[in-house]
């Protein structure tokens, strides 16, 4: 009885680490640059967290200065995080930030959300994994090109071995995120990487043509102008 209580608690424990490592879902949320046109921009971050009882939701919208900074909106966001009952890290706290450079660790991100440009741009990256789906929307007052670039880190379990997969695409500020998200698609299966489109403007990465598992995921908007959009979901933890 006692060999059988055994076997099952450690049948049941990959599923629970599963579940708590889902729980702890880390997103890092880079901004860079700064805010270079007269009379000031509109900027838009939306973060959803799970606080270990329920997701809430934390929004910095927002018309600022011209000559604002990327780690003054940084500072601005992690505050209300903060005061929401996120749990984050700032590297830049306690010692010299970088103006033009702000990095914000979320733990438990269920989904995040922005709308930058008029010289700011940024990065999500899912330390942990992949998202549930991630939606890429075009400029609305600001136009201007943009360089995509996903990074996606695979892991090999039985030869214990490490890859990336990377994609880019440039896009026209009249591209349709149906369009973009087909262009994902075609380039990951190019490149060995199987994804799937939940709707016609959502991608996700799936898996590897290798049967490697997908370990993390870098999204970077570099975009100088235009108010690019950005949403990436990564879902509410399991077995809560």
């Amino acid at each position: 009885m006692v060999r059988a209580a055994r076997f099952l608690a450690l049948a049941l424990l990959p599923l629970v680490l599963a579940g708590a490592a889902r729980a702890e879902a880390l997103v890092q949320l880079t901004l860079r640059g700064r805010v270079m046109v007269e009379g000031g921009a509109p900027v838009e971050v939306n973060v959803d967290f799970w606080d270990g009882t329920q997701t809430k939701s934390t929004s910095l919208r927002l018309h600022v200065a011209n000559g604002t900074s990327a780690s003054d909106v940084g500072r601005l966001l992690a505050g209300r995080l903060r005061r929401a009952g996120a749990e984050l890290e700032d590297p830049a706290e306690g010692g010299v930030a970088e103006p033009l450079l702000a990095n914000l660790f979320v733990h438990g991100a269920t989904r995040v959300s922005l709308r930058l440009g008029y010289g700011l741009w940024s990065s999500v990256t899912v330390c942990e994994g992949v998202p549930q789906s991630l939606r890429v929307l075009p400029p609305q007052a600001e136009q201007g090109d943009l360089r995509l670039a996903i990074g996606i880190s695979t892991f090999l379990t039985h030869t214990r071995t490490s890859a990336r997969v990377d994609l880019a695409l440039d896009v026209k500020p009249d591209a349709e995120p149906s369009e973009i998200c087909e262009r994902l698609f075609e380039q990951a299966l190019a490149k060995g990487l199987q994804s799937e489109r939940s709707t016609a403007d959502r991608w996700t990465p799936t898996k590897v043509t290798d049967g490697a598992q997908l370990t993390g995921c870098s999204i970077d908007l570099a975009a100088q102008r235009g108010d690019w959009g950005l949403e990436v979901v990564l879902g509410e933890p399991r077995g809560r």
